[in-house]
């Protein structure tokens, strides 16, 4: 098995992924020991490009033959923790629900070890890396305990927490009791007297512009859409990024969306990405004149009942939420485990900073608040 020293590692700046790099990406994916949907080239590229602010930086591994074996989708701050240190953050925007860089399954612990070997040489503009938002009990950090423990001069701190996961196989009523049902076949009644209530289903093959335009207006609509919202019709950059995936997503047949009607116009609606034998619960929008009938709870009933009678390979839906998510974690109550590493090598301030994170943050916290 070859070193990690026989892996070059290198950089690209810039918001846009050249096309020959889509297509490794691609090919990198399809061997992924873990595979990682949102950094994909077809999710990744269009959040470069209309989702993120920061310098964007790009770190690549590649083996002996050249092949890209690893990729760490970056951006590039220059204060961190309000201090002037250059820090590495893996592109997390807020619509990312999981970002685990891609490594190639045949030569993992290379990659990893090439990668952070890269980092400690300075060949990235960088003294901390904050990997975050990545699940915590897969192969990569495996890869990443392994090399850690083998090189000298690092420092970590990790955060981790869990969110809600549908496993339909082994768990299909979930947190959904037989009173829990009673009351929301009571809720589709009331919500039915309003007028004829349907549910719809995205077929493969359909036209997808009319789902995009009707969940963009419905989430402008909701909460979302107000100041300091993240509703993606609220800017031509978020229009762009979302009409974008869906359409590659229909196109790779990736992508679930159901929606609720009440006479034909939707109040609930609900899309979800697929891989492998799983999926993403990416976004929910309700209209919030029918929040009294719990139209997201009743079309995500729906969908449940949906994936376990008529999708037997899913064998799990991570929900994306937040740990402490109210109406998710009823409804789900299997469990995912995702977290932060934060990463910094050498002697200096940036691998003092990340030893004591903890109380570095309790003190910027104690400020705050005085």
């Amino acid at each position: 098995m070859s070193s990690a020293s026989a892996y070059s590692f290198s950089t690209i700046a810039g918001h846009r992924l050249p096309e020959p790099l889509a297509r490794e990406i691609d090919a990198l994916a399809a061997e992924a020991a873990e595979p990682s949907i949102f950094v994909e080239a077809w999710m990744l590229g269009p959040a470069l490009e209309h989702l993120i602010a920061e310098d964007v930086v790009v770190a690549l591994v590649r083996d002996g033959d050249g092949r890209l074996a690893g990729l760490f989708p970056f951006e590039s701050r220059r204060r961190f923790s309000g201090l002037p240190l250059r820090a590495l953050s893996l592109v997390a925007h807020p619509h990312a629900l999981l970002f685990t860089p891609l490594v190639s399954a045949h030569r993992i612990d290379e990659v990893v070890g090439a990668f952070l070997d890269g980092i400690a040489a300075g060949r990235a503009p960088a003294r901390i890396v904050d990997l975050r938002n990545i699940a915590v009990d897969g192969p990569f950090v495996q890869a990443l305990d392994r090399a850690l423990q083998a090189r000298r001069g690092w420092s970590r701190h990790v955060e981790t927490r869990e969110r809600a996961l549908f496993k339909p196989r082994d768990n299909p009523d979930a947190g959904v009791s037989g009173k829990h049902r009673k009351e929301l076949r009571r809720l589709e009644r009331r919500l039915g007297d309003e007028g004829e209530l349907t549910y719809r289903i995205f077929e493969p093959g359909e036209p997808v512009q009319p789902w995009v335009e009707q969940f963009l207006a419905l989430e402008v609509r909701g909460w979302k859409g107000q100041e300091g919202g993240r509703a993606f019709g609220l800017d031509e950059g978020g229009r762009a990024f979302f009409g974008g995936i869906i359409a590659s997503a229909a196109e790779r047949r990736r992508l679930q969306m159901f929606s609720m009607l009440l006479d034909g116009v939707p109040i609930a609606m609900k899309i979800n990405f697929l891989l492998g034998d799983g999926g993403y619960a990416f976004k929910i929008a309700y209209d919030e004149a029918y929040a009294k009938y719990s139209p997201g709870v009743l079309l995500e009933v729906f969908f449940m009942t949906h994936i376990v009678e008529k999708c037997p390979e899913i064998a799990w839906v991570d929900s994306g939420a937040r740990s402490d998510h109210p109406m998710i974690n009823r409804l789900w109550t299997d469990r995912r485990r995702v977290g932060d590493h934060l990463l910094a090598h050498g002697v200096s301030p940036a691998r003092l900073i990340v030893r004591h994170w903890w109380l570095n943050r309790a003190l910027r916290n104690y400020v705050h608040r005085g």
